[in-house]
């Protein structure tokens, strides 16, 4: 879960994520095109590395790389994360 938290904490691969939840299956090219201003290297870095955290899929399809969201690190961190936000919700009530 570590590794999921790390990932997490770049806004870059947030937003590769939030990409990837509306356009499904890019390659690295396309998915290159949607962040104007950063190098193809950086996000095919942070691609690597939200794939390590199990964040990303890859799926060859020829001599091309998909990159599919794989959003369930993302429900075990949101109940990891359930006991603080109640705890929080009870602070705001009082």
């Amino acid at each position: 879960m570590d590794d999921v938290f790390k990932a997490l904490g770049d806004e870059s691969r947030r937003k590769l994520l939030h990409v990837l939840l509306w356009w499904d299956g890019l390659t690295l090219t396309e998915l290159h095109g949607k962040f104007p201003g950063v190098s193809r290297q950086a996000v095919s870095k942070h691609l690597k590395v939200l794939e390590l955290a199990g964040m990303v899929t890859v799926v060859r399809r020829g001599k091309e790389k998909l990159h599919f969201l794989n959003a369930k690190p993302l429900y075990y961190v949101s109940l990891e994360m359930e006991p603080y936000k109640r705890a929080w919700l009870e602070k705001v009530k009082n």
